[in-house]
């Protein structure tokens, strides 16, 4: 979880404890406060939303059917899995790709298991009827979220979801439409999140719920936009030690957040 630390407030000089060290000028102080902060936004991790059921939770907490949100930061989700799936079983793909160009997507060969190919956009899984009438890699995207509420932008409680390829088309038509007619980014407004009941399967739809009026909110947002993308691009929970091979047993850990 990334913690807003603008709610701490700082003890009149007289209550703080006297210090024995050699004084450091202002402005040095400043330095290494905003550094200090900085350091610790990810020490926690970010908060796995779950879409499963077409109901949104987070572990064992139940958030309903739908959220209103700012989106802080996305990025491109590309992942291949050689084992079928198994449900409560956590296993991560044998390939996988984070990025923020999708033209630009390509795996890590230090950090996969199994890297299929040295770049996405020529590998034979990422291709249509790769896997029946679709791909065999599955293309998402992963939004940085934080709850909107009444106005109010809580960086308290940042959480990650994962979209997939059926949402794609949905959000990329709503973030499109933001930047082209309303001129803003999607960390400058609050969004509301729902499912589609047409459908079985959890297909989220996007809608402008209000713009973040809060201007040093915005700076803030703003402000920290490299290290909403480095939370984003993180990945975790994509791991070698969590990834079965294809006939291996299977790791029996139970996944919380399918």
């Amino acid at each position: 979880m990334v913690n807003d630390m603008s709610d701490i407030e700082t003890l009149p000089a007289e209550q703080t404890t006297q210090s024995t060290e050699i004084a450091v000028p202002d402005d040095i102080k400043a330095i290494l406060a905003e550094a200090a902060k900085e350091g610790i936004q990810n020490e926690k991790g970010s908060s796995v939303i779950s879409l499963k059921g077409k109901k949104f939770s987070a572990g064992e907490i139940k958030l309903g059917t739908e959220l209103t949100v700012v989106i802080l930061a996305d990025c491109y989700d590309n992942a291949y899995y050689d084992s079928p799936y198994q449900d409560g079983v956590v296993n991560s793909p044998a390939c996988w790709a984070l990025g923020i160009d999708d033209n630009t997507l390509a795996p890590d060969p230090e950090a996969v298991p199994a890297a299929q190919s040295d770049d996405c956009e020529s590998c034979e899984h990422n291709k249509f009827g790769s896997k029946g009438n679709g791909k065999a890699c599955r293309n998402g995207r992963r939004l940085l979220v934080a709850p909107y509420v009444d106005g109010e932008v809580s960086l308290g409680e940042v959480a990650m979801i994962t979209i997939a390829p059926t949402s794609l088309k949905n959000y990329s038509k709503y973030k499109r439409t933001l930047a082209h007619i309303q001129n803003k980014p999607l960390w400058a407004v609050g969004t509301h999140l729902t499912f589609n009941d047409d459908v079985s399967y959890p297909l989220l739809e996007f809608a402008f719920v209000a713009d973040v009026t809060n201007q040093e909110m915005l700076l803030a947002i703003n402000a920290k936009q490299a290290i909403f993308r480095s939370t984003v691009l993180n990945p975790v929970p994509y791991s070698k030690e969590s990834y079965n091979a294809p006939g291996s047993a299977p790791s029996g850990n139970k996944s919380k957040m399918s």
